[in-house]
């Protein structure tokens, strides 16, 4: 628990990511940029940015694969001396974008399979039973237990983790 001189209190930062130290806002900003640069299609039109969210198909992670080794090529060219297709910067961006479209679908996959198991696992334990459940952040309650499966638990959309709401 921290304590702060206005008598203010926080939880411990420990364990928890540190995305201001993770991440570099210099990089995410060109990221952005080339995200933007690269919504508008080659008809014209112009995609939704989270698009790339929908998947590629059934081989998503091939997709990915050939396209990130292709962008990798180019920053190896460029790292070298040599010139590549669209240069460094696009590069760099295009490697980017094809790890996080990667591992987005990992991730979901991840998930979807191990939600599959623990929705069996539940529903065979709690066949019968309803319970209310509250946000362990918020502790708001919800009688309805709108809430989504996943491998972690019931988790409340807007903080995390559900848990049995306190008789």
């Amino acid at each position: 628990m921290r304590t702060f001189d206005s008598g203010a209190t926080r939880d411990s930062d420990a364990g928890k990511p540190d995305y201001e130290g993770f991440l570099s806002p210099l990089v995410i900003a060109r990221f952005g940029e080339y995200m933007l640069k690269h919504q508008v299609q080659a008809d014209g039109e112009t995609r939704a940015s989270d698009n790339w969210k929908n998947g590629f198909g059934e081989n998503h992670l091939d997709v990915c694969m050939s396209s990130l080794l292709r962008h990798v090529m180019d920053v190896w060219l460029e790292h070298e001396g040599y010139p590549s297709r669209d240069g460094m910067e696009a590069a760099i961006n295009a490697t980017l974008f094809n790890l996080m479209a990667y591992q987005h679908q990992r991730i979901l996959k991840e998930r979807d399979t191990s939600a599959t198991k623990a929705l069996n696992i539940r529903d065979t334990m709690y066949k019968h039973k309803e319970s209310t459940k509250s946000c362990a952040t918020c502790r708001y309650k919800n009688p309805t237990a709108a809430v989504e499966w996943c491998r972690f638990g019931d988790v409340c959309y807007e903080h995390g983790y559900w848990e049995p709401a306190d008789e």
